[in-house]
């Protein structure tokens, strides 16, 4: 399968073998179908686990079902801020972190992609801003960039430590 993220059709794929272009087989992915929730995919990532995502602009976060052959939206379940994820990269553990329009996002996801743990990073934590441009990260021996207007941030998962909060009484 050869999968294309579109901003006008959604998404398609590409089944067959190449070399019989003839014999190829194309399946579009859009709101007309029911089969996706917007138009305009950002970004696709399939993770270590198998899993395929697919980042979208005013859709936010997808994850494709297999049996029913259609993209699942996550972002509400997941409680996801904003609604677009523009790219997405995975770390050691397996917790996928989000380029979106309100902040970097992780996402730690275990087997049971329901039960998962979110934390949201802005520019109050020290990023360049909140907002990162679609298809701007790269994972480079467990050093992850995401890019943005301002700037980029470069950080390796393992190394973050989180503060706990003081709630004053």
């Amino acid at each position: 399968n050869i999968w294309l993220g579109t901003s006008n059709y959604g998404l398609i794929r590409i089944s067959g073998d190449p070399r019989y272009p003839n014999q190829l087989t194309y399946t579009n992915y859009s709101p007309d179908n029911d089969k996706l929730s917007v138009r305009t995919a950002s970004c696709l990532f399939l993770d270590s686990r198998g899993r395929f995502w697919v980042g979208l602009e005013g859709g936010g976060l997808c994850l494709y079902h297999k049996a029913e052959d259609r993209f699942v939206e996550k972002n509400r379940c997941f409680n996801l801020p904003g609604d677009l994820v523009g790219s997405i990269e995975e770390d050691k553990e397996g917790s996928l972190w989000m380029g979106t329009n309100e902040g970097l996002i992780k996402r730690s996801i275990g087997p049971d992609e329901e039960k998962a743990e979110v934390r949201v990073y802005t520019s109050a934590d020290g990023l360049q801003d909140n907002f990162f441009i679609p298809g701007s990260s790269f994972n480079s021996c467990s050093r992850l960039f995401f890019g943005g207007y301002k700037g980029y941030n470069s950080f390796q998962p393992v190394d973050m430590v989180e503060a706990p909060i003081e709630i004053p009484f």
